[in-house]
Formats: structure tokens, sequence, C-alpha cells
């Protein structure tokens, strides 16, 4: 029986932060300080007082232990059993009391001539949406807000669980997780970023596998500013985003 959703979310918090009970039993990994980038895509320190909007992203498809990198088994597979799961995070925060809008297109894995399976990343929070075989037994979105101690800023974030199914990958391919996000103070118009907003844009080009093999091989992927790099800023993006939060 599929875990409550609740309980998902809690859990896929959890690997991303770094703290896991990602084989159902306490984890503990040093927690990563969240990369910053100042609005339209420069790098930037965080600064004591928040007076922009700021984001961070990873892919993870592992975690660390005190003997080394361990998969995570997360979403339940057709057999009720936790199975290898790649969780994506991506999270922003606004200056005090401040609005902005999260938003994001499919997420797709390109596999080349063993073909794409493409997601839906804007599925109602937290409902399990289920497989698109054959390479995913189960996928899940949960988008939510949270404010900051006593800083009045607030934090929204977008996570996804991605359920890969054992020897799906194929054995001679690359298969390489895509996607873009993006965080905007203002509704966009026409879902296009506009250049004279402040807004964050990032891109998502994740190997998951190492050929030859099948084995879901991508580790731990955070946000870079030195291209190529499995997430990046993405300086100039053109396409529209599909959802939005809130």
């Amino acid at each position: 029986m599929a875990r409550p959703p609740i309980a998902l979310a809690a859990l896929l918090a959890l690997v991303l932060a770094g703290c896991s009970d990602a084989e159902g039993g306490a984890a503990p990994a040093d927690a990563d300080v969240a990369d910053a980038l100042a609005p339209n895509g420069s790098a930037s320190e965080v600064p004591a007082a928040l007076d922009a909007l700021f984001c961070s992203a990873r892919v993870d498809c592992s975690y660390a232990t005190e003997s080394g990198e361990a998969p995570i088994l997360l979403l339940e597979d057709a057999a009720g059993e936790r199975a290898r799961t790649l969780v994506l995070g991506f999270a922003c925060t606004g200056a005090e009391d401040a609005d902005f809008h999260l938003y994001m297109d499919a997420l797709t894995i390109d596999c080349g001539a063993a073909g794409t399976t493409t997601l839906s990343t804007g599925a109602p929070s937290g409902r399990l949406l289920g497989a698109a075989a054959p390479l995913v037994f189960e996928h899940v979105a949960y988008r939510g807000e949270e404010r900051l101690g006593d800083w009045g800023a607030i934090k929204r974030f977008w996570n996804l669980a991605v359920g890969v199914a054992e020897g799906a990958l194929p054995n001679d391919a690359v298969c390489t997780l895509r996607l873009r996000a993006a965080a905007s103070e203002r509704p966009l118009s026409g879902d296009v970023l506009r250049p004279d907003d402040s807004w964050h844009a990032l891109r998502f080009e994740v190997p998951l596998n190492t050929p030859p093999g099948d084995a879901l091989t991508c580790g731990q992927n955070q946000l870079a500013f030195d291209a190529p790099a499995a997430i990046m800023v993405d300086d100039a993006p053109q396409a529209p985003f599909p959802w939005s939060y809130p």
C-alpha cells in the first residue's frame, strides 16, 4: 500500500536536507549550504538582511553515510517495497513579506535512441501520479512555503521524487534528466520571463547512468556557476513555463 502523501513529503524534505531515513532509518549526513543567486542570474553572497530573491537547487540519487554513498529508497514500487528514487529540490526565498512565484516545465528523461520519458511537474501537490513505463514506476511533486524565523521572509519550494525502475535504464546509452525552473517577483506575462523583472532561471541537465551499465549513478548534484554543470543558471530562458506556484 502506498505511503500517505504527508509522510512522503516529510521524507523527501529530509532527503533534500541531507539528513534522511531514505532506507527506513536515520542516516546522518552533513547539511549542504544552499547556493545563492542574486536576481537575474548573477552570483552573490547571502546578505544578513534579505532584500532580493535567492534560490537553490539540487538533484540527488544517493546520500552520504559513514561508509560511503547509499541509494535513496523512497517511493514504493508495484510490489509495495521502497525502491530507487531520485529527488529534485528547487527552493527560493524572498525579502521580508515579499511575494514571488515559482515556475517549472515538464521533467524529461532523454535516453537518445532508446526514447524519452516526459513527466508532469504541475499536478496537485502530494498526489501520487503513477508510472510512466517502462522507466518510471512512480512520481510525485510537492509545493509549499514556510516562514523563516523572525525575519518575516518566505521560502517557497517545489520538490519532486521520481522512482526509477530497476534495470530500465539502457545499458548502452546515457539518460539525461532535463528540466527548467524559475522564480519571479511578478507573475509572468504569457508564461515568459521579462528582462526588466527580478527573476532567477535554472536549467537541469543531470546524467543518470554511466554506460556500459544501467545503474542509477547520478550521485548528488548542486547548483554550480561554472558550465558545464548538472544544474546551471539559465541567463536567457526563452520558452514559456506551463506551471506555477502559487
